[in-house]
């Protein structure tokens, strides 16, 4: 019996490195492909490992896009967002434990559900108002 459990156990490990590899490889590749030059990228058959590491699309990216401004940006909207639900979830949680009120149950569900959806499901795309 506990044979049969170590077996078990050992496949489950061998299932889930197998799959964290899976999982794993994309970003590997992701970073190794940033060393090459446009040439290796496009190359076929494709190579794991650049021929030359070449840094400068690093560079190149920092010029071209405002780093700072966007960590800053979203920051502070993550911040802003944090502290409006803070507030506002604190306040609802105080109504809905201390007060009795008609469609307490039904608003505190759609409470609930609003919560849930990730606000992306809300994003149409292709539309231009």
């Amino acid at each position: 019996m506990k044979q049969k459990k170590n077996v078990t156990t050992a496949l489950t490990y061998i299932a889930l490195i197998i799959g964290s590899i899976i999982m794993i490889f994309p970003f590997v590749w992701m970073f190794l492909t940033s060393f090459k030059t446009n040439a290796e990228v496009m190359q076929i058959p494709p190579t794991i490992l650049p021929a030359n590491w070449d840094a400068s699309s690093f560079a190149k990216a920092l010029d071209l896009l405002p780093f700072g401004n966007l960590y800053l940006n979203t920051a502070l909207m993550i911040f802003l967002r944090v502290v409006c639900a803070v507030v506002f979830c604190s306040m609802a949680g105080y109504a809905f434990a201390k007060l009795n009120f008609k469609g307490k149950n039904v608003l505190f569900t759609l409470i609930i559900v609003q919560q849930m959806i990730p606000g992306q499901i809300f994003i149409i795309p292709g539309v231009r108002i």
